[in-house]
Formats: C-alpha cells, sequence, structure tokens
C-alpha cells in the first residue's frame, strides 16, 4: 500500500471528525441558546451528508476500501465513542464536587471531550506519518 492512499485515508477520517466536531458543536451551541428544536438541523444535516455519503457510488467506492475504514473507525472511535463513554463518569465526578450540572455544560462536557479526542486523533496520525517517513528515508537504496 503507498504511502499517498495512506494520507488520503487519514486526511478523510479527520475531515469526517471535522465534520462530526461541526454536528456536535452546532447542536451544543443551538441547546445552549434554550433553543432544543433548532438542535435537530445539525443532526438531521450530519444524517443527510452521512446517507448521502454512502448512497453516492464514488464515495461509497471510495469509502470501502480497508484503509479508509479503518482510519475512519478510530476516528469514529476518538471522537465519539470515547467521549460518550467518558462523559457520564467524568459528569458524576463533576456533579459530586461542584453541585447540580445542567444539562447544557453536560452537552458541553461531551463537546469538548470530542474535540480532545479528534485533536488526539490528528496528532496521531501526524506522529506515524513522520515516523513512517523517517523509515522510508533511511532504507538503503537497492
Amino acid at each position: 500500500m503507498s504511502t499517498r492512499s495512506k494520507l488520503r485515508a487519514d486526511f478523510i477520517g479527520a475531515v469526517e471528525g471535522a465534520f462530526w466536531l461541526l454536528v456536535t458543536w452546532s447542536s451544543f451551541w443551538l441547546g445552549f441558546q434554550q433553543q432544543p428544536l433548532w438542535c435537530l438541523i445539525p443532526i438531521t444535516l450530519g444524517s443527510i451528508a452521512v446517507a448521502a455519503t454512502f448512497l453516492h457510488r464514488p464515495w461509497a467506492l471510495a469509502l470501502s476500501r480497508y484503509r479508509v475504514r479503518l482510519s475512519r473507525v478510530e476516528m469514529l472511535w476518538h471522537v465519539l465513542v470515547i467521549p460518550s463513554l467518558l462523559a457520564m463518569p467524568l459528569w458524576m465526578i463533576l456533579e459530586r464536587l461542584f453541585g447540580a450540572i445542567t444539562p447544557e455544560y453536560q452537552l458541553s462536557l461531551v463537546a469538548v471531550l470530542s474535540l480532545s479526542g479528534w485533536c488526539v486523533y490528528v496528532l496521531t496520525q501526524l506522529v506515524k506519518r513522520s515516523f513512517q517517513s523517517l523509515r522510508l528515508n533511511r532504507k538503503p537504496a537497492a
């Protein structure tokens, strides 16, 4: 597998992670503004975008390649799964320390954890690419 295809797969994963962050932060912001019905707009747009990428044949083929799937799953773990699993214990700890927390701040906790997870994903990919380029540059010419 070429370095270019790995880079493309990681770029697709990072862009999709940024998209999910945009959906999370926009729904958080609208919920924080006391407009819960408007929170459905970013979620609906996100669902339509996901459905369009799976139904549009060239994108479906590009996204079904092994390396892209691997990168996207890794990104989803960093952006969606781990923050969702960490939010509840952290919320319980913060509630014990500071008292009752409103639902808006609970959602902001998930949004902040998602942002930090995406940053960890991007930094991990950058470190992996830099080590890979160093390894490729050190190989003796045959």
